[in-house]
């Protein structure tokens, strides 16, 4: 019953913010809205941009970072072995970063790397081609690793190839299943497949937010929005679950969603298209919409 008085009361503020802010009827419904985003530091900024482009305020609060892996021995295994290696999976820009930062000054060594086959996820596709000038082999249908193994089991002569999913190292909170049910899948199509653990996932240190963890005690915060369940659980360590379901609680997709439920807490709104961030923005944005009209 608490949870469900703090959403009203929110709602209510919310509107009354919109109200009071626009008297233009095509105003968006987040203007005036602060949403905390807790994806790591090298999505965040992008996923802010697109935020305040509605009139909402975003606070930064990556609850995990992550590093390249100083530990290279896993990378330089794809280059010692890179004749048999038929695909490397990317699933993200810092595996993309820790993956070609070991090479990118070494052209004998990227030669080495020429004749492997890659594939990416949603929008890093164009970071890995712009950042790194390299396509992917492979065309997804589904943005996510369901979208990867599909395509991967369409693909003539998998049986038998040998795969390396670039994935991190998770230390101070659970390492969410995506990675390991994805070198599952991909290894149920009889390939071979080895994980590189060529960066690392950690909790961030709470001394460097102290101010934004006072925002979510003050109440200050409109909306909280997770990309992924390592966040989640990490923002529960650095905080609690009381404090967090506070706020209105908005989830990326149905996995963190369901991982968010599983944890304590009582999320809002879930995504149901999770192609980008885009989605993401637009997706609360209808949701604050609805929450609007009803109110009237």
């Amino acid at each position: 019953m608490r949870k469900i008085f703090s959403i009203k009361i929110i709602l209510f503020i919310l509107f009354f913010v919109s109200a009071c802010n626009s008297i233009n009827n095509n105003a968006s419904p987040l203007k005036g809205i602060t949403i905390l985003v807790t994806t790591p530091s090298n999505y965040a900024s992008r996923f802010a941009r697109l935020i305040e482009k509605t009139g909402a305020n975003a606070i930064l609060f990556p609850t995990v970072e992550t590093i390249i892996n100083p530990n290279t021995s896993d990378i330089d295994s794809i280059l010692q072995y890179s004749e048999s290696i038929d695909w490397v999976i990317l699933p993200s820009r810092k595996a993309m970063d820790a993956y070609f930062s070991r090479f990118i000054q070494d052209s004998i060594s990227l030669h080495k790397l020429s004749k492997i086959k890659y594939c990416a996820i949603g929008n890093d596709i164009n970071y890995l081609k712009d950042k790194y000038k390299i396509s992917t082999n492979i065309e997804l249908k589904e943005a996510g690793p369901n979208g990867i193994v599909e395509a991967l089991s369409k693909e003539p002569f998998i049986k038998g190839q040998n795969i390396v999913v670039v994935a991190p190292l998770v230390l101070g909170v659970h390492e969410p299943n995506i990675i390991p049910n994805l070198i599952r899948d991909i290894r149920n199509l009889n390939t071979n497949v080895t994980k590189a653990e060529a960066y690392i996932t950690q909790l961030s240190d709470s001394l460097k937010y102290l101010a934004e963890i006072e925002l979510l005690k003050r109440g200050e915060i409109d909306i909280i929005a997770f990309t992924s369940t390592s966040e989640i659980e990490a923002l529960i360590k650095l905080t609690s679950i009381d404090i967090i379901d506070k706020q209105i609680v908005a989830c990326f997709g149905p996995y963190t969603g369901n991982n968010a439920k599983k944890l304590g807490l009582h999320p809002e709104y879930i995504g149901d298209k999770y192609n980008s961030f885009d989605d993401f923005v637009t997706g609360i944005s209808n949701y604050i919409l609805e929450q609007k009209k009803e109110m009237n």
